[in-house]
């Protein structure tokens, strides 16, 4: 197998699908240099910003947002990966409200900008860590994990695409379920 050395997933694979992302606006930030732990779910800076940027009426409230937000996630071995992602993609699309303390109203929210998708925060990183796992590459917008992907090396005849999502639906959702409630792919 001479030649093949340094022809992996990573370099290969995982390298070509981040070159296409950052060549379409998305920023790349490996896994390790994310700034979060790998307890986090979500890049909790990021989507505060967001929640900011995107709700000036709740300035300075985003805290209230952040805990719904996590709350819905962290649901997901209670209540049901399927369910919690439905309700997470109500969030998605603008659908969310979260009672204020301040007023004791609910209030709407938005987490993404559909009117001006470039004013999204769009990362591409590999290598991430949570919970005892590792992805192979996750696709963040705004701090918040939308895809997950598990790649597999092209020529590889013990390895195909049917090993990749058979690692993501019996392994990672399984066991590090909150980590897919928000991902739409």
């Amino acid at each position: 197998m001479t030649g093949f050395t340094g022809y992996n997933e990573k370099t290969t694979v995982q390298a070509a699908l981040i070159d296409l992302l950052v060549d379409a606006g998305w920023t790349h930030v490996p896994g390790k240099d994310l700034p979060r732990t790998t307890q986090q779910v979500f890049i909790e800076s990021d989507l505060r910003d967001a929640i900011e940027r995107l709700n000036p009426e709740l300035s300075g409230r985003a805290e209230a947002v952040l805990a719904r937000v996590r709350q819905v996630a962290l649901s997901a071995s209670a209540e049901g990966l399927m369910n919690m992602n439905e309700e997470f993609t109500t969030l998605l699309r603008g659908g969310g409200t979260v009672l204020m303390p301040d007023t004791n109203h609910d209030e709407p929210f938005r987490l993404l900008d559909f009117e001006r998708p470039e004013q999204n925060t769009l990362l591409v990183s590999d290598e991430v860590s949570y919970r005892g796992a590792r992805f192979d590459l996750v696709l963040w917008i705004n701090g918040i994990p939308v895809v997950v992907g598990e790649t597999k090396t092209p020529v590889s005849v013990i390895k195909t695409w049917k090993h990749g999502a058979k690692d993501i639906y019996s392994t990672y959702e399984e066991n590090q379920a909150e980590f897919f409630v928000s991902n739409v792919l």
